[in-house]
């Protein structure tokens, strides 16, 4: 089973994601921002991170120059209620690869989860 963490501050946002990303297979840990993600993706080992954008502390993007940073190789797709098309090109620039905009529709999200599924299933351990 593939392992996704899901990063966002709000607790409903979690929970839905979460819900989801199981539906598709995914084992699913949570943080509550990217410091938490930081501490979790050092204590285990996930295969992809699904962030939201903005938070307090640490948000996605520094989230994701952090992980870039460290070496890790993992894809990320964020969530954003961002639409600016030089702000998701600017993502994409840093090692995202995909995001996702809010407010999404569940079918989205599924869609999106599947296809990052189907990916890893092809990507060795």
């Amino acid at each position: 089973m593939k392992r996704l963490l899901v990063v966002d501050d709000m607790d409903v946002m979690r929970s839905v994601v979460s819900t989801i990303a199981r539906e598709c297979d995914f084992d699913v840990s949570q943080a509550s921002n990217g410091e938490q993600a930081l501490q979790a993706l050092a204590a285990k080992r996930f295969d992809a991170v699904l962030s939201d954008w903005n938070m307090p502390r640490m948000n996605g993007e520094e989230l994701v120059r952090e992980l870039r940073a460290r070496g890790a190789t993992m894809p990320v797709i964020m969530i954003t209620a961002e639409a600016d098309r030089s702000k998701l090109e600017a993502l994409v620039a840093i090692g995202v690869q995909g995001y996702i905009l809010k407010p999404f529709k569940p079918e989205a999200l599924r869609k999106a989860l599947l296809a990052l599924h189907a990916r890893l299933k092809n990507t060795p351990a």
